[in-house]
């Protein structure tokens, strides 16, 4: 088993801005490699460069060149990587035990600064792109369970989301809570605009790299031509994490970690 992410399929960025992917393969038979030895229960990409992953009892990981490496200072059971290494994380702590903060960015050498704010899932795009859900439901007063960062707080905005995906350029994605029907929703800058498709999880690289997760385990692409979700080859996945240049990544549900390059 290679230690090493392959580069080869790594496409340049322009300054401020992802370069566009191209269009990734679609056709059947595109290999899917374990990658590294170590079981992850989540895991987030931001380019063919950068991968993080917490395993079952919350450890946390970054890939390097020596594979999968713990990181220090804290247990999360949800972190996202931004292009620009901004690393960002959720932990177990509920608000019925008495903690109100669960919410962490990572400093640097093992070390977490606290957060404002009590999520259940976060997502970064960028240092200024950072979404998050927490797990209320509709009714009872609850306007919305949908958070953006404003550098200094949460600002709340509409919607009810179980999970919620940000890219570097803006895109942003969620899907609700509805098991059987259509629950992908993506922002259109003032609200969510439904498409027709049933995910369990969805992961936004850019506004052309977008994949889901249905609720068996199949992988959805994105077709913004067609405006469909279109089946992708490969999984069973719990989890699923795309990253602007094409670079993909799976958890498969025995905890493996497959990673594809996927440039056609």
């Amino acid at each position: 088993m290679s230690s090493t992410i392959d580069r080869q399929h790594a496409a340049p960025a322009s300054p401020g801005r992802p370069a566009a992917a191209a269009p990734l393969d679609r056709s059947p038979g595109v290999p899917w490699t374990r990658l590294g030895d170590t079981d992850l229960v989540q895991v987030a990409t931001s380019d063919v460069n950068q991968a993080w992953g917490v395993d079952v009892t919350g450890q946390v990981y970054s890939y390097g060149s020596g594979g999968w490496d713990p990181v220090g200072g804290n247990t999360l059971t949800n972190v996202s990587v931004a292009q620009d290494g901004t690393v960002w994380g959720v932990n177990a702590n509920l608000p019925f035990t008495g903690e109100t903060i669960n919410v962490y960015q990572y400093s640097g050498n093992g070390a977490w600064t606290v957060m404002a704010g009590w999520l259940t899932q976060v997502s970064v795009g960028a240092a200024g792109q950072v979404w998050g859900v927490n797990a209320l439901i509709e009714g009872n007063g609850v306007n919305s369970n949908v958070f953006s960062w404003n550098g200094s707080g949460w600002v709340s905005q509409p919607g009810y989301l179980t999970w919620v995906s940000v890219a570097a350029d803006g895109t942003i994605w969620g899907v609700n809570a509805n098991a059987t029907g259509d629950n992908a929703h993506y922002w259109n800058g003032n609200g969510w605009t439904q498409t027709s498709g049933n995910l369990a999880q969805v992961s936004a690289g850019s506004a052309t790299v977008v994949f889901g997760v249905s609720p068996d385990g199949d992988i959805r692409q994105w077709d913004g031509d067609t405006s469909t979700w279109v089946p992708f080859d490969g999984g069973p996945f719990i989890n699923i994490a795309a990253a602007w240049d094409g670079t993909l990544m799976g958890v498969k549900d025995r905890g493996e970690v497959d990673v594809a390059f996927l440039w056609g």
